[in-house]
This record gives C-alpha cells, structure tokens and sequence, in this order.
C-alpha cells in the first residue's frame, strides 16, 4: 500500500501536513472501543492516531491497574491496619489460592490484596467452615542428615565436617607457628 500522507479519517482536526500519516497495520493493537471502524491499513494523521489508538489503550490499562481486591470483608480486614504506624504496605492484588476458592465463592479470575490473604488464615469463622483448608507449613530441613563431600567423593555428616574443619584450622596454625619458629 502506497502512502498517500493524508489522514483517512480527514476533518479539521487532522495534522497530517504538518507532521504526515501513519499506516495502521495489523500488528498494532487496537483497542476494543475501536475495532469498529476498521482501521487496519488506513492512514491517520498523528491526531488521530493519537486519539484513537494510543490514549485509547492508555486508558484502557489505566483502568485495569485500577482494580480492587474482591475480598467481601476488605473494608473490615485493611481498617485494623489503617491506624499503626511503620511503612504502609503495598497492596499487590494476587489470585485466590484453590485453598480458599470454596470460601470466598468468588469467580476464578477475582484477585484479593496479601493483607486480606493473610487476614482469612487468622479469622475464626473461615477456620470454623468444613472447606477451610490451613496453608501448608514449610517443614524445616535438619543439616545434620545432609552429607557433606570432600576429595575422592567420601561423604561426612555434618558433625564428622565441623569437626574435620576445626581439625584442619589447628594443623594450619600449628604450620604457620613452625614456620614463624624458623625465620
């Protein structure tokens, strides 16, 4: 296609003479307000452009960074926060883990703020309902079962280790006393 350097959507408000046209071409996202008017291939003037793609999808991801936990108690669990001094947190929306879906009885695709998250583990009434489900604790590791590997691929736990080590800062020191000795 042949660019002509005139605004398909020609009206007073086109700037095209001065700054030209554009072609729209398939790869560029179109917002969905705008999918109508079949602006693949046309050229538009910067104003246009502007106007109809660029602020259109500006908005449109405005919008979207400007949703709301969908928690039915956020009003009551993020008042308790509201008052207590420290650094304000940040309230980053996540999915609702399959865990708590039965709960909430909310949509799959509803997001929930981390202090909501956290305050459903602590309320009584969810901790009471035969769906509750409490989040998996962490088991902590015990480094004494993990072996330790030194030359030749012999293994050591890990008091046989410490034990080696203190061992070998002692020789070490020992050396460096002889060698000291004989300067």
């Amino acid at each position: 296609m042949s660019k002509s350097n005139k605004c398909s959507l020609k009206d007073d408000t086109c700037d095209d003479l001065i700054n030209g046209t554009r072609i729209v071409t398939d790869k560029v996202k179109i917002p969905k307000t705008n999918l109508d008017m079949n602006l693949v291939g046309k050229e538009l003037c910067r104003h246009h452009y502007n106007k109809l793609i660029v602020n259109e999808n500006r908005q449109l991801t405005r919008a979207v960074k400007k949703q709301q936990c969908a928690h039915p108690k956020h009003e009551e669990y993020t008042k308790d926060n509201e008052g207590k001094r420290g650094r304000p947190r940040k309230n980053v929306l996540v999915k609702i883990p399959k865990r708590l879906q039965l709960i909430l009885d909310l949509p799959l695709d509803a997001l929930i703020c981390n202090p909501c998250l956290t305050m459903m583990d602590h309320d009584e009434e969810n901790q009471q309902s035969s769906n509750y489900q409490p989040p998996t604790q962490r088991v902590p590791t015990n480094d004494s079962d993990n072996p330790y590997v030194l030359r030749n691929h012999i293994l050591y736990s890990a008091k046989e280790y410490n034990e080696l080590e203190i061992l070998y800062h002692e020789a070490r020191e020992e050396l460096e006393q002889i060698k000291l000795s004989m300067q």
